[in-house]
């Protein structure tokens, strides 16, 4: 409303309706979701855990059969921290009469869903995938009902750890972060009381038990602190009451999930003194020397880890220890890639400005929003090229589309609107339609969450830029006609407004290559032309 083409806001007014509208229906949707349990199910009245329904042992042996003769790369194996036999025991505990704790019930259920979901991906005959997808739906009925029946008294072990840990990915993949982050901070809790978190403490443990251990406790850790963060919450780990080694990228992994626990584990620590440093309410407190500084250092760390994952991603031979798929390599290289550049936009996000509004990004921040958003468009990009994606990576694929482009997409569209510039609307709109291509498959389908905020925003953006522009022709006409000496449309505003030049965006990895990877550098830039001729004019 304030700005100097004021009677364009005319020309929006229905784009911003939607956005608005939109907005109250989320807010209005969050509040349903996350105040009340009744969205969850509830345990029928007279039945305990151990009577609810659970498919046929003979069913559940045939698809445990299929993952037994399936490659890693074929087959997401979601209980990370135990073999396959641990796992058959548990399956055959709840299937016959006896006793079996809560806590196994949920692991069951949660890795059964799982399993019959990859199971019905993989099937060519539609009658039998029909019958995974029922078999899917059973585990997952189930599994909800335990969750939201839990007692508050859970006993501290290791399966209660495994079980909250995947209790939280489950909350996540269905949009219930708050519900999320109370079973993943009850897990990283237990972790402690255990000692998972010392090397001391697991001096006695036998050398099997101690690789589960300390795996089960890193995956805890990594989500614990990206789930802190998102809900802008202090996390419940301190980094230095952590002696357990690290596990590292050098290593070859055994799954596709250990894939990528070494990124989660450097990534999340930062995601702890991200917000530590920059978004507590005693960080906002300080003053913006000390803001710019603390920025300053978390983003040269960010850059440094992101080159040092240039030579692994493009040789995946050195961290897996089978062949991936070249799609997969290629869309886990640009997802990693897409998730670091938007850390990287958040943390530069940080430093205070000087404009009006008090929001307005540096140009250190638009340039990594820009490499995230194409990031994330390459990503979507090869999902849709791709003939047969491997099953049951679908949730973690979601996931990925879910966090990825959202915090650059909104600090773009922001940045479009404050300088009316149309250059980044062409990437906007590419991960705006990608979206909407993925969201027809009913694996993607989640991507409606985002395209129900992302559309609007892109269309407020994209109408206000046509709008503002058509304005300016008109009012450039009028003054021209007005003032024959004058060959310029000059408004000292508009210097203003436009402080910095346009950021160029860095460039895109060679998709058809891994080998042509080179890590972008976040640089600032020198004075243009355009600056000079600015500054003359003034």
């Amino acid at each position: 409303m304030n700005d100097p083409y004021s009677m364009a806001v005319d020309d929006i007014t229905s784009a911003l309706a939607a956005l608005r509208s939109t907005i109250n229906d989320q807010k209005q949707h969050n509040k349903t979701l996350e105040g009340s349990r009744s969205s969850l199910k509830a345990l029928p009245s007279g039945l305990s855990f151990r009577d609810l329904p659970i498919p046929s042992m003979d069913k559940i042996m045939a698809c445990i059969r299929i993952t037994q003769e399936s490659s890693p790369s074929e087959i997401y194996w979601p209980f990370e921290f135990g073999s396959l036999g641990d796992f058959t025991q548990k399956v055959i505990r709840a299937c016959i009469p006896g006793p079996i704790s809560d806590m196994e019930l949920i692991i069951v259920h949660y890795v059964l869903y799982a399993l019959f979901t990859q199971c019905s991906i993989g099937a060519d005959d539609e009658t039998l995938r029909q019958d995974y997808d029922v078999q899917a739906a059973t585990c997952r009925e189930s599994l909800e009902t335990i969750l939201s029946s839990l007692s508050f008294h859970i006993d501290t072990n290791i399966d209660s750890v495994c079980a909250l840990y995947m209790a939280s990915l489950h909350c996540l993949h269905r949009g219930k972060v708050s519900t999320a982050w109370t079973f993943i901070s009850r897990a990283s809790l237990m972790c402690l009381a255990l000692g998972l978190h010392s090397s001391h403490a697991m001096v006695t443990e036998k050398e099997n038990a101690v690789q589960r251990k300390m795996c089960l406790f890193w995956a805890v850790y990594a989500l614990e602190k990206a789930v802190a963060l998102r809900l802008g919450r202090p996390s419940t780990i301190r980094d230095q009451d952590i002696t357990t080694p690290r596990l590292t990228l050098d290593r070859k992994m055994t799954s596709l999930a250990y894939n990528r626990l070494p990124d989660w584990i450097d990534i999340a620590s930062l995601y702890g003194r991200l917000y530590d440093s920059l978004y507590s309410p005693t960080a906002l407190t300080q003053p913006g020397s000390v803001r710019v500084s603390r920025t300053s250092a978390l983003a040269s760390e960010l850059e440094c880890m992101i080159a040092a994952r240039t030579g692994y991603y493009s040789q995946p031979d050195l961290w897996s220890s089978h062949m991936l798929d070249l799609n997969l390599s290629r869309f886990m290289i640009h997802a990693n890639r897409a998730i670091e550049f938007s850390t990287l936009a958040s943390i530069y996000r940080g430093i205070p400005t000087e404009s009006p509004s008090g929001i307005k990004p540096c140009t250190q921040c638009i340039t990594a929003a820009r490499v995230a958003l194409e990031e994330s468009e390459a990503s979507i990009g090869i999902l849709l090229g791709a003939v047969k994606w491997p099953t049951g990576l679908h949730e973690w694929v979601n996931e990925i589309l879910l966090i990825a482009p959202f915090i650059p997409l909104t600090i773009l569209v922001y940045n479009v609107v404050d300088t009316a510039d149309a250059s980044d609307l062409g990437c906007l709109k590419g991960v705006v339609e990608g979206l909407q291509s993925l969201a027809q498959s009913p694996h993607y389908a989640s991507c409606y969450r985002q395209l129900r905020i992302f559309k609007p925003l892109y269309d407020v953006a994209a109408r206000y830029v046509e709008a503002k522009t058509s304005r300016e022709s008109e009012d450039t006409t009028s003054s021209l006609f007005t003032n024959p000496y004058t060959d310029v449309y000059v408004d000292d505003d508009t210097w203003l407004r436009n402080e910095f030049s346009p950021v160029s965006s860095l460039p895109l990895p060679n998709m058809l290559s891994l080998d042509l990877l080179q890590p972008p550098a976040v640089t600032s830039y020198d004075e243009t032309p355009e600056h000079s001729q600015r500054d003359l004019l003034k």
